[in-house]
């Protein structure tokens, strides 16, 4: 990327805010400042020291630089630049580098090739994001997984955002791991660990692949779910509700251990929440709790709900809504009637 020159991004919706543009210059260890123009249409990153960015601005505008990021006056971090270049009127502003872990970037000719360019024969598969590629990246020969956002997703930069921001907070055995990111133009694009038993739900709903959970294989399942899930909900750094937990989200490993997937839809909890309320619902019918699918209230204990609907597709084989009625409602029916033994 040229140094002296801004690199300019449009948003998926037609725009891209603040908030949005500053993920994109932190995901990007080379970034210096960024701003959101044209009525935050577009997000322009820069690169290279302060003194080529002052050389390059044009107009009244506000810039904001990355806290660390090469400077020659420490009192010109913020205020009004009054100084005869064309950079007269324009404001920068700091803001603070993460203290997590920079997410490495990689090159869309990277992803491209890794993928052979998008190849359907590499596609494993689709959800609300976009589709999900197996690439390999050369030459270190690694395996990945490719979640590329489509342009009709009914997710968009902010979930891509806190996809990236959620789950750089939780790397541990039962998740999966995020190893970089890709923005480039109009592309955003998720790098994972490549998993490579796919989803849980391509196991438990197939009875030609269902035979090969014994019932010590689904035990095992079961707990590391519970596992992956306590975690972000107890012992993070920041408590997060999933708010999307499904079998598709679970991946299985080649020894079919699960790791718990897609948290574009996760939410943040501070250390006093006990839980929140939204407008927006989000998530899949079946696996949302009530009070969630009806008034908009989430905590900790709607992950558990849909972490039951779960329990029982494995032990059941029937999906929140097959043939006989959701899961759920089968447990309950049987249940009440004493025949817990003809769930499985």
């Amino acid at each position: 990327m040229n140094g002296s020159l801004p690199s300019t991004s449009a948003g998926s919706g037609g725009s891209i805010g603040i908030s949005e543009c500053q993920t994109l210059c932190q995901v990007n260890c080379s970034c210096t400042a960024f701003a959101s123009v044209q009525n935050e249409s577009v997000c322009q990153l820069y690169y290279g020291s302060k003194q080529n960015l002052l050389k390059i601005v044009e107009g009244p505008g506000l810039i904001y630089i990355r806290d660390g990021a090469p400077s020659e006056d420490q009192a010109r971090r913020e205020g009004i630049i009054n100084s005869d270049h064309e950079v007269r009127g324009a404001i920068y502003k700091k803001f603070g580098r993460q203290k997590d872990q920079e997410l490495p970037l990689f090159s869309f000719s990277t992803i491209k090739a890794a993928t052979s360019d998008f190849a359907k024969a590499n596609k494993l598969g689709e959800g609300g994001f976009g589709p999900v590629y197996k690439g390999m990246l050369l030459p270190e020969g690694q395996e990945i997984a490719v979640k590329r956002l489509s342009k009709i997703s009914r997710q968009g930069l902010k979930e891509f955002k806190n996809e990236i921001s959620v789950i750089c907070k939780l790397q541990r055995r039962n998740l999966v791991r995020l190893l970089g990111c890709c923005i480039e133009a109009e592309e955003s694009i998720l790098i994972y660990e490549y998993v490579p038993n796919n989803s849980l739900d391509s196991f438990i709903f197939d009875s030609g692949k269902r035979v090969l959970l014994d019932w010590r294989k689904r035990m095992n399942i079961i707990e590391g779910i519970a596992q992956g899930l306590l975690y972000p909900h107890k012992y993070s750094r920041l408590r997060i509700i999933h708010r999307d937990l499904k079998t598709s989200n679970i991946l299985l490993d080649c020894d079919m251990n699960p790791k718990i997937s897609d948290f574009g839809m996760a939410r943040i909890f501070g250390d006093n929440d006990t839980r929140g309320q939204t407008n927006r619902v989000v998530g899949t019918f079946g696996y949302m709790s009530p009070e969630y699918a009806m008034d908009g209230l989430f905590s900790e204990k709607s992950d558990v709900f849909s972490f039951g609907v779960i329990i029982l597709e494995i032990v059941s084989g029937i999906a929140e809504e097959g043939e006989n009625g959701s899961a759920p409602r089968l447990g309950r029916r049987r249940s009440s009637h004493g025949a817990v033994q003809q769930i499985r």
